[in-house]
């Protein structure tokens, strides 16, 4: 969605363009899902994961020496398109939809501490800009380690990865580990990729399916097939268990299409989801699952598909154009 960026070359772009379209067609597809109820929708909705991943990923790769820039361009290029989506929407939830309005919830979606009824996506923004505040402490870490052998950069990691368990753990009620563990991942296989070669890519990429499915496929028997009746200390367990088997699947899956999809060549379908990706994240949600759906707006189903999908990149492209008038407003002579 976000991350625009170029990584390193052609190939990359590339391979992270592809992976970046594929993810936001998973995100649209959960929430079509999702309104007709189907369970489907909790596997479609990893592409917010994989999302994460691209962006550590992209900045894993990049030098930060002045982190203030740096974040004040990223939390405008995040926000401004955000409220410019968000403050209208209040305005037609206030007009036309107010039995799903309240003013608590406006103030929190307005300081990204909750979101609205029906627009439920949004808590995506207060995370990715969290991730993004504390991407130039990751940059100091990586640069304090450089230099260190392969195992003890390893190990380093690891207890970095831990700490932000135990963090989320005492703070699970302002932000979830998994999420942001997705990012530093994804951080983190950059750094792995250009610090120790093709290899040892290959090897993290492969421990991570392999656990990645093996752990999804005992999710799946437990939840699915097994009839089992979780309760107590196991259904607790299994609760905080579910979302880290959902992070080693879709970790996974990035990799894996990094590392397979190098050669696709760069095309006009891919520069328009590298475009307005994040646009269409911030939109769709308004048409499927909100007041103002247009999924029954006719008898005919796969007509209101349409209709949906043609909303969608209407309002992402009016978005976009708003947006970049605001940031770069045209020079008066």
């Amino acid at each position: 969605m976000q991350n625009r960026g170029q990584s390193d070359g052609r190939q990359t772009d590339s391979a992270i363009s592809l992976i970046r379209c594929i993810s936001m067609l998973m995100i649209v597809t959960c929430h079509f899902f999702q309104y007709y109820g189907n369970e489907l929708a909790y596997w479609f909705n990893g592409g917010v994961y994989i999302f994460f991943a691209i962006s550590g990923f992209l900045y894993g790769s990049k030098a930060i020496d002045d982190p203030i820039k740096f974040l004040s361009r990223k939390f405008k290029s995040v926000l401004i398109p955000y409220y410019t989506f968000l403050v209208p929407a209040i305005a037609l939830y206030f007009f036309f939809a107010r039995s799903s309005f309240s003013v608590g919830s406006v103030v929190k979606a307005l300081v990204c501490s909750g979101t609205i009824d029906g627009l439920g996506h949004l808590w995506f923004v207060a995370y990715i800009l969290f991730c993004y505040f504390i991407t130039p402490y990751l940059y100091w870490f990586v640069k304090k380690c450089e230099g260190y052998s392969f195992l003890r950069f390893t190990c380093i990691s690891i207890a970095l990865l831990i700490a932000i368990q135990v963090i989320g753990y005492m703070f699970d009620s302002f932000f979830r580990a998994d999420r942001i563990t997705c990012y530093i991942i994804g951080y983190l296989f950059s750094v792995y990729s250009k610090r120790y070669g093709k290899k040892v890519t290959v090897g993290i990429c492969v421990l991570f399916a392999v656990s990645g499915v093996a752990v999804n496929i005992v999710r799946i028997y437990i939840k699915y097939l097994s009839g089992m009746q979780l309760s107590g200390v196991f259904a607790k367990m299994f609760i905080f268990a579910e979302p880290y088997a959902h992070l080693l699947l879709f970790s996974a899956m990035f990799m894996v299409l990094y590392l397979i999809a190098s050669k696709v060549k760069y095309n006009v379908l891919l520069k328009l989801s590298d475009r307005y990706s994040y646009e269409v994240y911030l939109v769709h949600q308004l048409f499927i699952l909100s007041p103002f759906s247009l999924m029954a707006i006719t008898p005919f189903k796969y007509l209101n598909w349409v209709l949906v999908v043609v909303a969608i990149a209407l309002l992402a492209i009016i978005l976009k154009f708003v947006t970049e008038k605001t940031i770069k407003p045209k020079k008066v002579k």
